[in-house]
């Protein structure tokens, strides 16, 4: 059973992750449940969606709406929504965090019914996004002997959460728990935090490499992309940081051009870019449905973060055989090895990623050498259905240690 408190495949790269896992996981011979919540009362309850079982918890806004709202875009400063409202009242801060709190209590107790209903089915409890819930789950599964394994990008994760009366409790709980580590340095931070490396898997996020297939001449026509939705925090995602050397890119190379895909106002990025004379350079297309489109066409993909996981975009961008331009965080790290698959250039230094850029634009032939290995080493490293027979061996294994 997957655990994960938000499902929508259009929500972000975690969610796409635990679909594309899941459903690969079925086409191993698994049978998946995966326990969420549910957006609004038009959204099933329950459905079996390509062959993985979904069962979807209310959320308090749900009973007031029928669809999420659009998060409110972040502006250049990473400080305050960018559109009006410019900021949020008081209360409404305060509101949010009550919604918040009562949506995770809502979640764990509604886990908790469906969880003592379906216990005698499970296997496994895999909770795929690390928070709470994990350490509330570790506490259950003492109880009837069921293994748990949580997956998360962005660790530590509940280590450094509030101080509560229970903490220390589920602390220890989590310490039973075995975790899926995405990088290596990942691994280190669990271990710096109590965790036993015995109980620590490196696992990879996985990615359908796509048939190999030609891509335009690399000497042609082609542009800089970058994927992400501009709703996400400024402060993870740095496009203060991309938008500042995409000015420097284009004072220096005034014919190249930025796509932008992805969801979001990008109201403030022009007003951005235009008092740096850049702003009609950048392409922002929003939501695109043809990704594989973008990738086959683009020259090459930035992804300038100050923190992430596995970069779904950059899993993709490379299976096509795109070469990157990337900030040097250890998720990007685990994916790009520099001067072969891309460039990796240092965090939140704009002087730096434009020089990156204005490299790979300017070299037709290094282009195509890392744009080749890039291809090869997603199709040789992180494959869907090889990461999937890792996570289906550790379940097996998780399930013998507790059955032995």
């Amino acid at each position: 059973m997957f655990i994960t408190s938000y499902f929508p495949d259009d929500c972000g790269g975690a969610e796409q992750q635990c679909r594309r896992l899941s459903e690969e996981l079925v086409r191993h011979g698994h049978a998946v449940t995966i326990l969420t919540t549910r957006a609004g009362r038009d959204v099933p309850r329950m459905a079996v969606e390509n062959g993985v079982r979904v069962i979807r918890l209310a959320r308090f806004e749900a009973c007031f709406r029928r669809s999420r709202p659009a998060a409110a875009p972040a502006g250049p400063s990473g400080t305050a929504p960018a559109a009006p409202p410019a900021q949020p009242a008081e209360f409404r801060k305060w509101a949010a965090a009550i919604l918040r709190t009562l949506n995770l209590w809502l979640f764990l107790a509604g886990s908790a019914g469906q969880i003592w209903r379906l216990r005698r089915e499970i296997d496994v409890w895999h909770v795929h996004v690390a928070t709470l819930v994990s350490g509330w789950c570790a506490l259950w599964a003492g109880r009837w002997k069921i293994p748990v394994v949580c997956k998360g990008a962005n660790i530590p994760v509940f280590f450094d959460e509030p101080a509560m009366p229970w903490k220390r409790t589920l602390a220890a709980a989590r310490r039973r728990t075995t975790f899926i580590a995405l990088t290596p340095e990942m691994k280190d931070d669990l271990v710096a935090h109590g965790v036993p490396a015995e109980k620590i898997a490196w696992i990879p996020n996985g990615i359908a490499v796509p048939a190999a297939g030609p891509r335009p001449d690399p000497g042609g026509p082609g542009f800089v992309l970058y994927v992400a939705n501009l709703t996400q925090p400024v402060a993870n995602k740095a496009f203060d940081v991309l938008f500042a050397a995409w000015a420097d890119v284009h004072a220096r190379r005034p014919e190249a051009r930025l796509v932008v895909a992805g969801a979001g106002d990008p109201g403030p990025w022009r007003e951005f870019l235009r008092a740096r004379n850049a702003a009609a350079a950048v392409d922002f297309r929003g939501r695109v449905a043809d990704m594989d489109g973008l990738y086959r066409q683009a020259a090459l993909l930035v992804l300038p973060s100050r923190r992430e996981g596995i970069s779904n975009a950059l899993l993709e961008a490379q299976s096509h055989g795109v070469p990157a331009v990337v900030s040097d965080i250890p998720g990007n790290a685990a994916v790009v090895v520099h001067g072969q698959t891309g460039l990796r250039v240092p965090v939140g230094d704009a002087a730096a990623l434009a020089d990156g850029i204005v490299r790979l634009l300017d070299d037709a032939a290094l282009r195509a050498r890392l744009g080749r290995a890039a291809q090869e080493r997603i199709a040789a490293d992180f494959a869907l259905g090889a990461v999937a027979e890792r996570v289906g061996a550790l379940y097996a294994r998780m399930v013998k240690e507790v059955r032995e």
